[in-house]
């Protein structure tokens, strides 16, 4: 299981709980979490990892959208997004699965905080990757944000 964008173990520690053998965080950003179960890589020290390890499972919440627009470490470059998510299918085992959760919504960027993904851009996120299911919240239902 390989989380990506993660500042903190949340999602690590939900994954953890529930079963997962193991949890491995890529991010910008140094982390260190102190945990038997999980490990923390910066996105270069996956690049430069050969071979990569590739996983059955990869869980990105709310990080993607955020890629290319400098806010976190990252660098800018108004395809991050897309180069993130090309670079997804290298971690990703074929026949794995990519959990992904990014805002839907009207195609906007606001500037350097994060993008929505609407009618033009989303297609583009998602090329290459086939659609299992999908959740959507309801208009109106923010979960008190």
């Amino acid at each position: 299981m390989v989380i990506v964008g993660s500042l903190e173990p949340w999602y690590e520690a939900v994954c953890l709980s529930q079963g997962a053998a193991s949890c491995t965080t890529l991010e910008y950003n140094k982390l260190d979490f102190q945990h038997p179960g999980l490990r923390t890589l910066t996105m270069e020290e996956y690049a430069a990892m050969e071979p990569k390890p590739k996983f059955d499972v990869a869980l990105s919440i709310s990080s993607l959208e955020h890629d290319g627009l400098g806010r976190y470490g990252d660098p800018v470059d108004a395809n991050g997004d897309l180069k993130a998510m090309e670079k997804m299918r290298d971690i990703v085992r074929p026949g794995g699965y990519l959990l992904l959760a990014v805002p839907v919504g009207a195609d906007l960027i606001k500037w350097n905080a994060h993008r929505k993904y609407g009618r033009a851009r989303l297609p583009v996120l998602l090329h290459h990757w086939s659609l299992v299911t999908q959740v959507a919240r309801a208009r109106g239902d923010e979960g008190g944000r």
